[in-house]
């Protein structure tokens, strides 16, 4: 990783701290919105990344790491997903409904979390995929 690069992520990571403390503050002084926790989730996430980007060794220095498994990162974000939903369902819904929000656009919203959340942890927790008549057969010999 280049020096202009590393200062590129660190100043990402900078900001973006700047914009989670805006979005704190937003959650602490105003009335509870989605708009805020939004914020704050994503400017959360962009310092995570640009920081663990940003003050990660440089290529020789890096060490041959042994590899994660695969499937840790989409279980761990199905899994956030499926709790973003639940908050969701059990703080933001009952809030809208109190706001006078029509009920068929709450069902809509329930419909949406449901379904993103059911995927995502199916997606990410099924087994692998097998089909039942199919039949691997060796590789041909390449030529000569």
């Amino acid at each position: 990783m280049s020096v202009s690069a590393r200062q590129r992520d660190l100043f990402v990571a900078t900001l973006s701290s700047a914009a989670v403390v805006v979005g704190v503050v937003w959650l602490v002084t105003r009335p509870l919105a989605w708009f805020s926790v939004l914020w704050v989730a994503v400017a959360a996430t962009v310092v995570g990344t640009s920081l663990r980007r940003g003050l990660a060794p440089t290529t020789g220095d890096r060490r041959p790491t042994r590899p994660r498994p695969a499937r840790r990162a989409p279980r761990v974000m199905a899994v956030v997903s499926a709790l973003f939903a639940a908050v969701l369902l059990a703080v933001f819904l009952p809030r809208f409904a109190r706001d006078g929000q029509p009920p068929a656009l709450l069902a809509l919203w329930a419909l949406f979390a449901v379904a993103i959340a059911g995927f995502n942890l199916w997606t990410a927790f099924r087994g692998p995929a097998q089909a039942h008549d199919e039949r691997v057969t060796p590789a041909a010999p390449p030529p000569r």
